[in-house]
């Protein structure tokens, strides 16, 4: 890596530090720079706002990442205020002995420790007997309102308001005194979901008890507002859950380090070390655990907003790399246009590297206006990606709901450097190429030869990128790292082509580079698949570039075949098309740079549609698979759980079974290596079976022993045997990519139940497909009954339905009649049809993203058009002295557009097809789906962005074909 830096830094280094000096000290050129751009202001608006589009595609994926960055960070303050550290005790009754031996022997930078009870519930405001109600046509609630899962709090206020040394952080600053008898106080968010508000009733249902309570005050969620939900009179709890059945009440004592809310973060090993050292003194290190919560979450801002962050700025590649062409296609034609002029400064004396840097200093002065304009777009367009994201999760429960945007200076000005780089790169890299110019040619406006020799210095740098590219290959393949993989054998194809065409026709040798590429990039994945077990987004990206590369290669080398066609409409009456077709076929490369800025992002936008359908067809599969049989599931308060006679008074429920649901720490030792110590616990879904579970079916799994004949002995032979479990392959890893497994069959997990200390280990011995509703590690009911002890509830029942029956109807019935059970019945169908839709409207919105480049790319051909229209005045001019009428000249130009933009259009469609169905129906990144052709998607790729192409085309060809004759054949304009 550190290689590679330099090798982008030194040439940066070079031209930056060369346009500053020009720029300053060479007067002479620094007035051709700013001359030209003062006479041509339309061509220098151009250039800015190319270059422009590509810097605010890059920031715009800096400021997400600051938005995510800094909404997370800001559940701190909202979700916990002054709390960094929390002990759970096992036993609310040993509460007060636990603040006792941690308040004797304080660590050191603590400022304050605060013991609280609380307990789940489900809360009701209005008739809970009435059942929870439909919505009216404003989307206003008809019954009951209820949350059924309430967190219950009961704290004294004048220690929470001390708690920290600042009272506003804890939310209770303005709360007044600790609630009593029936008094109630409220966090903003559940008055909200409730809709009530202050002298109202509300019902907390929990351990078989029902209690009224009137809304005294609602807080807003900030500190121990938002840590909990409701706040009650001391004792309150502990009545209710006398002689009560379900999960004991909770103790926790609450830990404030030295530092504000974000600054006592920073001591929180120093004060894990010194609490738990605390508790092993006094005795209490059994069932009582330290969780350092505000690390934990400031941990999780960071990684999640590096993760959208890379995730955009992977996507933002393609959209940049399509303003890299834009600006070597509008430096190239802003060349042939002065011609000339270069030609006779070269004439009177002007030293060739002195040319270069007379162009260079001209586009770093685009470049640096175009980064200041990108980077403040770029806020704009990280806006707008925010309220999508926004509108995507707007029905989620999650804390991230509503976000908080933020677009800091630091990230502005990384985004305005990167899109400076690459604008000053692609302009030096441009003028080198236009400085090469031969003096008589260009003063007479001659074009170039096509037969050129090669040179000794270009044969020397091809041998050495066939070197290059051998040498990525295998480090590639020895390293399985994916992107040299891929890159490598491009780069020693396309750098032997200027090698083999010394030999052999060079069309040929370039179309043959070109196929073998293209064939490896799409082979490499099957040929070599250990290499991509890891691959991550910038594969995808490699891959692209390198089809679309080598597409373009294909394409740009069939002129042959595109001038027969335009031949034979031309012996029909078309002359159009003919002259269509002469100026693209004659201006290969830079036809070749029009079809890739179209197809990077036409390939992108496809392959993302066809996963997206492809994916969405597999609901009814995919529910089918994870459900067993049954039709729903239904959670409850693990304080208040349903039972199989609270559901039976429904005719349409056919069976029921009930699962023991709870978590505990796990961690994972490898199975090869047993005396290990295995992975950090962390928190992880804990459910325990029989088989009864089993009665409607089994659930699909991916993989099991192959001591077990099918599914079914599989999981008979866990629900019979305590040491064994079943899991998902991604357990412990959270919401990664599919094929991020974590465990291997065969692997042991170590459970430790946090509120006893308890601990077992299961061996795993089968995979479930897909976890949907977060069982967890699922093993013999008995065995987690033992293990959780009384936090061993029956808070999950799958429910199945009559056949006919209508689930969905069935399912908000139940939560109508378990409201006071704070039921929550989903069916499998609705479940995966929610996490397909969140997922085609994640890609919509990558869609989006890449749109923006879409943009550039349709608005390059219509500057690329204008250009074209003033290159070729003079050629415009003869055609119509020779007889060509307007109408000609104007369908000719629209006709021009059209080859370009469809003929992009058609390799990017057909390109994504088929990397979408080489994904799909590999195994590689995940279970194989079928293909499905994304029609509605292609027909729009089709049409809207051929049809730009055509209106931004429209004004260039009206002006092409309103040049006069005699105008444009005057030598002297």
């Amino acid at each position: 890596m550190i290689v590679v830096g330099l090798l982008v830094l030194a040439p940066l280094a070079a031209v930056v530090g060369s346009t500053l000096f020009d720029l300053a000290r060479r007067r002479s050129l620094r007035r051709m720079a700013l001359r030209n751009i003062v006479r041509r202001p339309v061509e220098a608006l151009l250039v800015v706002v190319g270059a422009s589009l590509g810097t605010a595609i890059i920031t715009s994926a800096f400021v997400v990442g600051d938005t995510l960055d800094t909404s997370i960070r800001n559940l701190g303050r909202t979700d916990y205020g002054p709390i960094d550290e929390v002990v759970e005790t096992d036993d609310v009754g040993r509460l007060d002995e636990v603040a006792a031996a941690v308040r004797a022997d304080l660590p050191d930078r603590v400022d304050g420790t605060l013991p609280l009870v609380w307990a789940p519930a489900a809360v009701v405001a209005g008739d809970a007997d009435a059942g929870t109600g439909t919505e009216t046509t404003d989307g206003s609630p008809t019954g009951p309102r209820a949350e059924p899962d309430a967190r219950v709090l009961e704290v004294d206020f004048e220690d929470a308001r001390a708690f920290g040394r600042d009272p506003a952080a804890t939310g209770l600053a303005d709360a007044g005194a600790t609630p009593t008898g029936d008094e109630a106080v409220l966090a903003e968010a559940l008055a909200e979901d409730l809709d009530v508000t202050v002298g109202d009733t509300v019902e907390v249902f929990a351990y078989g008890e029902r209690h009224a309570l009137t809304v005294r005050d609602v807080l807003p969620r900030v500190g121990l507002a938002g840590y909990g939900s409701l706040f009650v009179a001391p004792g309150t709890i502990e009545a209710m859950a006398a002689g009560g059945t379900g999960t004991p009440p909770n103790g926790e004592l609450l830990v404030s380090n030295d530092g504000g809310v974000f600054d006592g973060a920073a001591h929180t090993d120093e004060v894990v070390a010194g609490l738990e050292a605390a508790l092993a003194d006094a005795g209490l290190a059994r069932g009582q655990v330290v969780e350092p919560v505000k690390q934990d979450l400031l941990d999780t801002a960071r990684e999640d907003s590096a993760e959208i962050r890379d995730l955009f700025s992977m996507l933002g590649i393609f959209s940049s790399l399509v303003g890299v062409l834009l600006l070597v296609n509008l430096f190239v034609m802003l060349a042939e246009e002065r011609k000339s002029e270069l030609g006779m400064l070269r004439a009177v004396g002007m030293k060739r590297n002195h040319l270069v840097r007379l162009f260079g200093l001209e586009g770093g002065l685009y470049a640096l206006v175009a980064a200041g304009l990108g980077a403040l777009a770029g806020v704009g367009v990280g806006r707008v990606l925010i309220l999508a994201v926004e509108g995507i999760f707007a029905d989620e429960e999650g804390d991230l709901s509503e976000l908080v945007f933020d677009a800091r200076p630091s990230s502005l000005l990384t985004g305005a450097l990167i899109g400076l780089a690459i604008s000053l790169l692609t302009v030096w890299g441009t003028s080198t190429r236009i400085a090469r110019l031969n003096v008589i040619r260009a003063i007479r406006d001659l074009p170039e030869p096509t037969a050129r020799r090669t040179s000794v210095v270009k044969l020397l740098l091809a041998s050495l990128g066939v070197v290059l590219g051998g040498c990525m290959t295998a480090t590639g393949i020895g390293g399985n790292a994916a992107v040299p993989t891929l890159v490598g054998p491009a780069v020693a194809f396309g750098s032997a082509v200027p090698l083999l065409s010394l030999l052999l026709p060079r069309r040929g040798v370039a179309a043959a580079a070109g196929a073998a590429s293209g064939l490896w990039a799409l082979v490499a994945v099957a040929a070599v698949p250990d290499v991509f077990d890891e691959a991550g987004m910038e594969m995808f990206v490699a891959q692209g570039v390198v089809l679309v590369g080598a597409g373009v290669a294909l394409v740009s080398q069939a002129d042959r075949a595109w001038a027969w066609l335009a031949d034979r409409l031309a012996d029909r009456g078309g002359l159009a098309s003919r002259l269509a077709m002469a100026y693209p076929l004659a201006r290969r490369v830079r036809t070749g740079i029009l079809l890739a800025m179209f197809s990077l992002v036409i390939f992108t936008m496809t392959f993302m549609s066809a996963l997206g359908d492809a994916n969405l067809q597999q609901v009814p599969a995919m529910a089918r698979d994870a459900s067993g049989g049954w039709d729903m599931w239904v959670d409850s308060s693990p304080t208040n759980p349903l039972t199989a006679a609270d559901v039976a008074d429904d005719e349409d429920v056919a069976a029921t079974a009930t699962l023991v649901h709870g978590a505990a720490d796990m961690s994972i030792r490898a199975a090869d290596d047993p005396d290990g110590e295995g992975t950090e616990p962390e928190p992880w879904p804990l459910s325990g079976f029989d088989t009864s579970w089993l009665a409607a079916g089994v659930p699909k799994l991916s993989e099991r022993l192959d001591e077990f004949p099918d599914d079914r002995a599989a999981l008979e032979a866990i629900a019979a045997d305590p040491s064994l479990a079943v899991a998902s392959d991604t357990l412990l890893a959270g919401d990664g990519p599919p094929g991020a497994d974590t465990v291997e069959l065969g692997d042991e997990v170590v459970v430790t139940d946090p509120a006893s200390g308890r601990e077992r280990t299961f061996t795993l011995v089968a995979f479930v497909d897909v976890d949907w509703n977060y069982n967890g590690l699922m093993a013999a009911r008995p065995a987690v009954e033992e293990l959780l002890g009384p936090d061993a509830v029956e808070s999950r029942m799958y429910v199945d339905v009559v056949p006919g029956a209508d689930a969905e109807a069935v399912a908000h019935r139940l939560n109508a009649a378990g409201v006071a059970h704070g039921a929550d019945a989903t069916t499998f169908v609705a479940a995966v049809e929610e996490e397909m839709q969140e997922l085609r409207s994640i890609l919509r919105l990558m869609q989006g993203y890449l749109g923006l480049g879409l943009v550039i790319g349709i608005a390059g051909l219509g500057v690329v058009m204008v250009r074209a229209v003033r290159e070729r005045r003079r050629q415009i001019g003869v055609l119509r002295a020779m007889g060509f009428s307007a109408k000609v000249v104007r369908r000719a130009f629209l006709a021009e557009a059209g080859f370009v933009a469809v003929q992009g259009i058609a390799l990017g469609i057909g390109l994504g097809l088929l990397v979408s169905y080489q994904m799909l129906n590999s195994d590689v990144f995940g279970d194989p789906l079928p293909f499905t052709m994304p029609w509605p998607a292609v027909a729009v790729l089709l049409v809207v962005p051929g049809g730009a192409a055509m209106l931004a085309t429209l004004a260039p060809a009206a002006q092409a074909a309103a040049i006069r004759p005699a105008a444009a054949l005057r030598i002297a304009e």
